[in-house]
């Protein structure tokens, strides 16, 4: 069925499906040749769904997975991520690698640029630059435009630019009015990059060059940046990282060798039942503690919490407190409340470092010298 439609007919079509309606298609339909087109279009298609579900910070809608300069960002590891969707980061890395194969990359930046913080109608960004390679610092401007006009002529990079000074920009959008990005070289003058008018296709600028953002005037628009940083960036990931990177679907630059740190693990890492405590408590906390310490982490029902219900409580609890779920006419502070948390922590912790759990919930617990000066502080100011 598919075979009889003209090759460039059945691409545009598949944008205006959903990620159901396409994943029904490709099993129901021999795609052949489009079977790849299809499988990019569900890719976008469940990306954009999470990303509509993303609950991006107020101030800066945007979150960086994977190395952030010379720093890994802990929002790659979204499983426990009170805003990120725990399948957008590996999707994302899928949606990449099939669009663009073999191309490495170590940094994802998503985006969110709503209509609704369109500011009279032209909110942009000021210029900026993604990276900045030390060996590259002073480049001919003339050569630079030249290499620009030539990545944009074609869409994948040429023999002239080596990959890992390459970035890609896509654009998602549920439907949105306006929003694009331009980019230039240094001084040079603006060029359209991406838009939302563009979604089936990744677009590539040198990293040198400097982006800039304009807001839609109606809906919202998501953009994916992928870049890979500089390889002495890439150096100073630890063994963990780079596991959990290549877990994700990070695709790291090949003969770059990690630094060792003293935070790497050099040996297999050791599997536990439940975190272990690096500091025993000298002796148990006494019932006040635990008890106000039960009430604020909501574990009054549960005797003798373990450590995984502690961490578990505290999570849950941390995400109630967080300032983007919080009325911000309310009049306790976000970060005592915090505080009080973590205290509330470090107690029941302490509490479950003992093996007889059922000592520290006793009457005849001696009580602390300090206990009452931390029961006390559990009111608020």
């Amino acid at each position: 069925m598919a075979s009889g439609l003209p090759q460039d007919c059945l691409p545009p079509l598949l944008e205006l499906l959903d990620a159901d309606g396409l994943a029904m298609l490709r099993s129901a339909l021999n795609l052949r040749d489009l079977d790849g087109e299809a499988h990019a279009a569900l890719l976008r298609a469940v990306v954009l769904e999470l990303l509509l579900a993303t609950k991006f910070p107020f101030t800066h809608a945007a979150y960086v997975m994977g190395l952030n300069g010379t720093y890994y960002s802990l929002d790659t590891i979204a499983e426990k991520h009170y805003g990120i969707p725990r399948a957008l980061p590996t999707l994302l890395c899928a949606l990449f690698r099939h669009m663009v194969p073999n191309v490495p990359f170590t940094t994802i930046r998503i985006q969110k640029f709503a209509a609704a913080t369109n500011f009279g109608g032209r909110h942009k960004t000021l210029a900026f630059s993604l990276y900045s390679d030390p060996k590259h610092e002073e480049t001919d401007e003339e050569e630079t435009h030249d290499t620009l006009e030539q990545i944009h002529d074609d869409e994948a990079p040429t023999e002239s630019l080596s990959i890992l000074d390459v970035g890609y920009v896509l654009c998602l959008s549920a439907g949105c009015t306006g929003g694009y990005s331009e980019r230039r070289a240094k001084n040079g003058p603006w060029c359209w990059l991406a838009g939302n008018e563009t979604p089936r296709r990744w677009a590539s600028f040198p990293l040198d060059s400097e982006l800039r953002w304009h807001w839609p005037r109606d809906g919202d628009m998501y953009a994916i940046t992928v870049m890979c940083e500089a390889p002495e960036f890439c150096g100073k990931l630890g063994r963990r990282e780079r596991r959990e990177m290549t877990k994700v679907g990070f695709t790291l630059p090949v003969n770059v060798e990690p630094e060792a740190t003293s935070n790497d693990e050099l040996e297999e890492p050791v599997t536990l039942t439940e975190p272990q405590m690096s500091n025993s408590p000298s002796r148990r906390p006494s019932s006040a503690r635990v008890t106000a310490a039960k009430r604020l982490m909501h574990l009054d029902n549960v005797g003798a919490p373990s450590f995984s219900q502690v961490e578990e409580a505290f999570r849950n609890a941390a995400r109630q407190v967080h300032p983007d779920r919080m009325a911000s006419d309310s009049p306790i502070p976000a970060s005592w409340l915090m505080s009080q948390l973590t205290w509330a922590r470090r107690v029941l912790r302490d509490a479950a470092s003992f093996e007889d759990a059922s000592e520290f919930v006793g009457a005849n617990d001696l009580e602390d010298e300090n206990g009452t000066d931390d029961v006390l502080m559990l009111a608020a100011p």
